[in-house]
């Protein structure tokens, strides 16, 4: 499992990158939401162990504090939205805590030539462009990666990147409009654990206590953490801390003792091992890239 790097300001969230022929295998997760809008071909998609699949003219909603990956067709090309509450607040309080039975959602056709002219792409013809990723380093099964070649993602100048933002609303209105969307009835145990771990990850969190406040008891939770997420309980809420700590290394000026404390790492020595270990620099050199 990893964390994934997402532009931020102020914990305002969104990231819009152009993808061909890109699959994601490992599993990862953030505090933000995600859409995959599929252009051309097809991605099949796992969320929480459950495996969509997305063709061409269809989008994906992923909600936060959901594991998930994605594998692709060779051909296949889709822009993917990674964008917080603050992006989007009315779509999170008009959906409320309903859910629906496909994460799939119809694609505004409008759209597609809107995203791409603001990418840069005057036509698709993905025979030029390729993108493959590959092992760098393993450590305690998180596994990072490098792009071999890179997709096209030009940096989006601030404006652009907000008239994305507003085009996005028109993208959720068609989640919104699924007839099945109904009360969700609190979600499946890994939705109700990684929630309860992102909206908890600063405080001195312990499986037992975990376990308790689900109703659950711990050797029985750790098993079925262990089956979806295949990693340990500390290295999952180190996990949430330290893409806490990205995004306030990105967006603020806060000194990095202080963004060791409100991420919940106890000790600057121990945000600077913990941040390390998982991205293979120190928070200054991220704050600094």
């Amino acid at each position: 499992m990893i964390n994934q790097d997402m532009n931020s300001r102020d914990g305002f969230v969104y990231d819009a990158r152009l993808y061909y022929g890109m699959s994601f295998l490992y599993p990862h997760l953030h505090r933000s939401a995600e859409i995959i809008h599929v252009i051309k071909g097809e991605i099949l998609v796992d969320i929480n162990a459950v495996r969509t699949h997305v063709p061409a003219g269809k989008c994906v909603l992923i909600l936060p504090y959901r594991l998930h990956s994605f594998e692709c067709a060779p051909d296949a090309i889709f822009i993917v939205h990674v964008f917080s509450h603050d992006c989007a607040p009315e779509f999170f309080r008009l959906l409320g805590s309903r859910t629906s039975q496909s994460p799939v959602f119809d694609a505004p056709e409008e759209n597609i030539a809107y995203y791409l002219k603001k990418f840069g792409v005057d036509k698709i013809d993905h025979s030029e462009h390729s993108f493959e990723m590959f092992p760098l380093a393993h450590t305690d099964q998180f596994v990072e990666f490098h792009p071999k070649v890179v997709t096209h993602n030009p940096v989006i100048p601030q404006d652009v990147k907000l008239n994305l933002i507003t085009a996005l609303e028109s993208v959720l209105a068609g989640f919104l409009a699924k007839p099945d969307l109904a009360e969700g009835g609190g979600g499946s145990l890994i939705e109700r654990v990684l929630s309860y771990i992102g909206a908890h990850s600063d405080e001195d969190l312990t499986l037992e206590a975990v376990a308790a406040e689900l109703g659950y008891e711990p050797h029985y939770l750790c098993r079925r953490m262990k089956r979806y997420t295949d990693i340990g309980f500390r290295t999952l809420v180190n996990s949430f801390r330290v893409e806490h700590a990205k995004e306030l290394l990105a967006g603020t000026s806060m000194q990095t003792t202080a963004i060791a404390e409100i991420c919940g790492f106890g000790s600057l020595r121990t945000f600077n091992r913990v941040f390390r270990q998982f991205t293979k620099i120190t928070p200054s050199e991220y704050r600094n890239r």
